[in-house]
């Protein structure tokens, strides 16, 4: 398994991020944005607004997964926001 980040070209709301975990990331996005069967990413998708992996952990899981997202900061963790080219708050 490997743990993901999904980076929003916007923020949607207060999300900037959703935080998943798959066997192949890059897959899970194609399904997220086709299915929209999760509602955040079904909002975001609805919304227009673009996603992109900004970081993926191979070989962690969803303990790993729990433990980001218990921390509620994901743009600590997310490339794209520490390089500065974030979305606008």
């Amino acid at each position: 398994m490997a743990v993901y980040i999904l980076h929003f070209s916007e923020k949607y709301h207060h999300a900037l991020h959703y935080i998943g975990f798959s066997e192949d990331p890059a897959a899970r996005l194609d399904r997220h944005i086709a299915r929209t069967e999760q509602p955040l990413i079904r909002a975001v998708v609805r919304a227009g607004i673009e996603i992109e992996i900004a970081r993926v952990w191979p070989d962690a899981g969803r303990k790993f997964e729990r433990k980001l997202k218990n921390q509620k900061n994901a743009s600590r963790f997310c490339p794209i926001c520490r390089s500065g080219n974030q979305a606008e708050a």
